[in-house]
């Protein structure tokens, strides 16, 4: 029987995943914190353009990007581990 394509390709999906999240991560933290009315110092303000796409969903990034990069490290673990 042939394996599952989520055990096949185990570790370019969680590398992948990992860094996807990481930078929605990334996005929603910026997010949140520009949207509270803060201003961006300005060696990074170029970060501004990256939130502007998302709009109001910002606050789901910063909730749902952290969980999925947790996740995703784990399976990448778990895969390293068992190998």
């Amino acid at each position: 029987m042939p394996k599952s394509v989520l055990t096949e390709y185990r570790l370019e999906l969680s590398s992948f995943l990992g860094l996807l999240f990481g930078v929605l991560s990334v996005i929603g933290i910026i997010g949140v914190y520009v949207n509270a009315g803060h201003d961006l110092p300005q060696s990074i303000s170029v970060l501004n353009d990256l939130v502007a796409p998302f709009g109001s969903w910002v606050t789901w990034l910063f909730v749902a990007g952290p969980i999925g990069l947790v996740i995703c490290i784990w399976w990448f673990y778990d895969y390293v581990k068992k190998t």
